[in-house]
């Protein structure tokens, strides 16, 4: 085979899949090509790995704001809850919200590793939103848009409008709700671990 005709795309995909027991020949002439196409080789490298770099941090950045917005949602609340006269839990609640999201987004901008770990705990806690019946449960960051399951198929939209619930006692309605905004920062925050996690640096 005359491999000097082929793209270095096309290289790549013939070389994931040649078997060398099969075509040792072929198999040779590949790397033999490979290796004539260093310098194209490595240049195509480094403007791969430049632009996934790009768009790591592009999406880090845009997640450590919006939990850095959360939190000022949250002082917002919290300011709007003391002078209606809210109650201490309330309160405490909104305050340590307020400052988990700042903590979080902060840590996460400077690219610490905690606040990387503190980012996937932060949406982890928004995937669900639940009504047993018995127990509620829901936390929003600025916004959310979630499908849920009650009586029937039912979604919910929300922005602008942190929010945070926790309840016990007898409720009507019992229903599920899947955040699917949660669920699309938790996978870029899963996408970003790999190649983040060996450079962020520690506290």
């Amino acid at each position: 085979m005359d491999f000097s005709k082929y793209t270095l795309n096309e290289l790549f995909d013939v070389s994931k899949s040649i078997d060398k027991e099969k075509y040792p020949e072929n198999f040779e002439k590949l790397q033999k090509e490979l290796a004539l196409r260093k310098p194209e080789l490595d240049n195509y490298l480094l403007e791969q790995t430049e632009s996934h770099k790009f768009t790591v941090e592009s999406r880090i950045k845009l997640l450590s704001w919006l939990q850095i917005a959360t939190c000022v949602g949250f002082i917002y609340m919290f300011i709007d809850f003391f002078l209606n006269d809210g109650d201490v839990i309330g309160l405490i609640v909104y305050a340590v919200i307020a400052l988990f999201n700042g903590v979080s987004g902060y840590l996460l901008l400077k690219k610490k590793t905690f606040g990387m770990k503190l980012s996937f705990v932060n949406q982890a806690l928004q995937l669900v939103s639940i009504n047993t019946g018995t127990f509620v449960y829901s936390y929003t960051g600025l916004g959310d848009l979630s499908f849920g399951i009650s009586d029937g198929f039912f979604m919910r939209f929300s922005m602008l409008s942190p929010d945070f619930r926790l309840f016990i006692g007898n409720f009507s309605n019992s229903w599920l709700l899947i955040d699917v905004v949660a669920i699309f920062f938790f996978s870029v925050l899963i996408s970003c671990w790999e190649i983040e996690n060996t450079k962020l640096k520690r506290l």
